[in-house]
C-alpha cells in the first residue's frame, strides 16, 4: 500500500464512505491522485472471484475486501470497528490493484488500456529523441513485495523511473508481462523505423566516428574474481 493512498484512507470516515460510493468502486479508485495508470474493471470479470482464488492466503480479509470491491461495502462496514474497517479498506485497495494486473491481460482490459496509452495517460519517455513517445507501465519482476512501476518506452526499449506521483505504486498491479503483449496485440505502436540516435558535431559538422574527435564510451573491463 502506498504512503499516499494510506493518508487518503485515513481521511476516509464510515460516514461518508456511502457518499463516496454512489459510484462503482472502479470509478472511485481510478479516480484518486496518483492512479492514473489504473483502468476500470468491469464488475463481470470481478464477480468471477474463482480467478483469484489464488490471491485469498495473501489477505486476512479477502472475502470483505472482495465484497467492498463489487459495491456491497455498507453491509461490510456495520458492526465493526473503525480500525478493523480501516484494515478492510487498505487490503480492498491492495487486492483491485492484483486483480487489476490479471484483467489488463483480457481483450477487454487491453482495449481499455490502448485508449489510456493513445490518450498519454502513461505519459512520455523522458528521453529527447524519442520525441515524447508514449509509454507504457511495466514491472520488471513478478513479485507480490512492493516494488515501483517502471515506464518502457517502445522507441528506445529502455525502461525508466516514472514521475514522483507514482514512484510508490506497486509494479505488480502491472505486471512484467503486460507490456510485451501489449505491443503483440497492437504491433501498430512498435517502432519500425530505427530508432535515432544522438550525432556528435563540431561546428555545425558532423564528427566521423573514425575520427580522433569522436568520443566512444569505454567498454567496462571484465574481469576473474576468484
Amino acid at each position: 500500500m502506498t504512503d499516499k493512498l494510506e493518508k487518503q484512507l485515513n481521511t476516509l470516515s464510515i460516514s461518508n464512505i456511502s457518499e463516496i460510493f454512489t459510484e462503482t468502486y472502479p470509478e472511485w479508485f481510478c479516480s484518486l491522485k496518483g492512479n492514473e495508470f489504473f483502468c476500470k474493471i468491469e464488475p463481470s470479470y470481478l464477480k468471477n472471484e474463482e480467478a483469484f482464488e489464488f490471491l485469498k492466503p495473501e489477505f486476512k480479509h479477502f472475502d470483505l475486501a472482495m465484497e467492498i470491491i463489487t459495491n456491497q461495502e455498507n453491509k461490510v462496514l456495520e458492526k465493526r470497528s473503525e480500525e478493523e474497517n480501516d484494515l478492510i479498506e487498505k487490503e480492498s485497495m491492495i487486492l483491485y490493484g492484483l486483480i487489476h494486473a490479471s484483467y489488463i491481460l483480457t481483450n477487454e482490459g487491453m482495449e481499455k488500456m490502448k485508449q489510456k496509452y493513445v490518450n498519454g495517460d502513461f505519459g512520455e519517455c523522458p528521453r529527447l529523441l524519442c520525441k515524447n513517445s508514449p509509454v507504457l507501465p511495466i514491472e520488471c519482476q513478478n513479485e507480490m513485495s512492493p516494488k515501483c512501476v517502471k515506464i518502457y518506452c517502445p522507441t528506445c526499449n529502455r525502461v525508466f523511473n516514472p514521475p514522483y506521483k507514482f514512484s510508490k505504486l506497486n509494479g505488480a498491479y502491472f505486471g512484467s508481462q503486460f507490456a510485451h503483449l501489449f505491443l503483440k496485440k497492437y504491433p501498430e505502436f512498435e517502432k519500425k523505423q530505427e530508432m535515432e540516435k544522438y550525432q556528435p558535431t563540431m561546428f555545425g559538422f558532423d564528427i566521423h566516428e573514425l575520427s580522433d574527435l569522436y568520443y566512444k564510451p569505454k567498454k567496462p573491463k571484465i574481469t576473474n574474481e576468484k
